[in-house]
């Protein structure tokens, strides 16, 4: 299959379309998924499968697509990227009753999976050497001479003058000490088991984003269709595989080929490999939610960058709060101890990142 080149200029990007019947072996003959749509373009993925779980459509039935044209994220922002530069997906799950007071771990539990997922890719890349014969498919990457200071000045200015639609990213602050806003841990804590390309594995920001080097990298959207005797539940997510500087809005997006050819390398992702890894973790993940598994929380604490973070908070009503982000609770929700000591359960709000705690998680 040929695979999402990552280089800095749109004229050396090649994409093309996922393999629907090699993600269909990858992920329902050889995993746990009952059914995997694939479409080359539509509106929303959770739109089509919320429809289809209201039709009856199983658990663990995912819908996946080439170009989604009017996706969306929280508060309806809008979610679009060019056609074959995202793993875009979503999942249907119909959790026990028992799991509905929970439902706020389900985008963290997809955080999860997004991380797992892009570990296991970091680590299948095979690094070749410069003008080595290419494999015709899985994750490569050949090391570049590009200057990584060079390359994040040019992402950030097309990004700052470019007039595309907004794309993910767009509602996440910048980072800098130029707007007293600053990125949390900007690297995973297991990064430096994987070698150099292991800082693309990304840190969570709470509760539905995925960050690599302090940028928005992907983004998650959890609704339910059903709260009633039978829940049904929707979990999509979109991330950004093969954008190039000129395709990001703003500097604080970033996708997998951008963070790469920062740190040095030409990234080649078999981006139907990656779905199909991310579809087989986000199942395992979801389950772990389903039936309140410790290891999900466990993990999540200590992979989200917002844990030992002071923050800033809009809430409903256009309240604001801020303090320090000290924890998770079993179902979610953001702890954070304002400056007098209060601490308030955050279920739901933007949250923006502003300087690390002296003592981190």
């Amino acid at each position: 299959m040929q695979c999402c080149v990552a280089l800095q200029w749109a004229a050396m990007t090649s994409r093309s379309p996922l393999d629907a019947t090699r993600l269909r072996q990858l992920a329902v003959d050889k995993g746990k998924l009952a059914d995997v749509v694939v479409t080359s373009a539509t509106g929303s993925t959770n739109t089509d499968l919320a429809a289809a779980l209201a039709g009856g459509a199983s658990t663990w039935t995912a819908h996946v697509t080439d170009h989604q044209t009017a996706g969306k994220g929280r508060h309806g922002r809008p979610w679009v990227a060019p056609r074959y530069s995202q793993a875009t997906l979503s999942l249907a799950l119909r959790p026990p009753q028992s799991a509905l007071h929970r439902l706020g771990l389900l985008p963290l539990a997809a955080g999860l999976a997004v991380i797992d997922a892009v570990r296991d890719m970091v680590a299948a890349t095979t690094v070749l050497d410069p003008g080595g014969q290419s494999p015709t498919s899985g994750h490569w990457a050949i090391p570049t001479a590009h200057d990584k200071a060079e390359t994040s000045a040019a992402s950030s200015q097309a990004a700052g003058s470019t007039q595309s639609p907004r794309l993910p990213g767009d509602d996440l602050p910048t980072t800098g000490p130029a707007n007293g806003i600053y990125a949390p841990d900007t690297t995973a804590p297991d990064a430096a088991q994987y070698g150099p390309l292991g800082n693309l594995i990304p840190v969570l920001k709470w509760p539905n984003d995925a960050l690599i080097g302090g940028r928005k990298v992907c983004g998650i959207l959890a609704e339910a269709v059903s709260l009633g005797q039978h829940p049904a539940i929707v979990v999509g997510l979109g991330l950004n595989v093969s954008l190039t500087a000129n395709e990001l809005p703003v500097a604080h997006a970033t996708s997998l080929d951008i963070a790469a050819a920062e740190l040095g390398y030409e990234l080649h992702v078999d981006r139907t490999m990656l779905v199909a890894g991310i579809l087989q973790h986000l199942v395992a993940r979801c389950e772990q939610f389903q039936y309140a598994n410790p290891t999900l929380l466990g993990d999540y604490r200590r992979a989200c960058g917002t844990i030992g973070t002071r923050v800033r908070v809009h809430l409903p009503g256009e309240r604001i709060l801020e303090g320090m982000a000290t924890g998770v609770n079993d179902t979610g929700e953001l702890i954070v101890v304002d400056d007098h000591g209060a601490a308030t359960a955050v279920a739901a709000g933007d949250v923006s990142h502003l300087r690390r705690a002296k003592h981190p998680k």
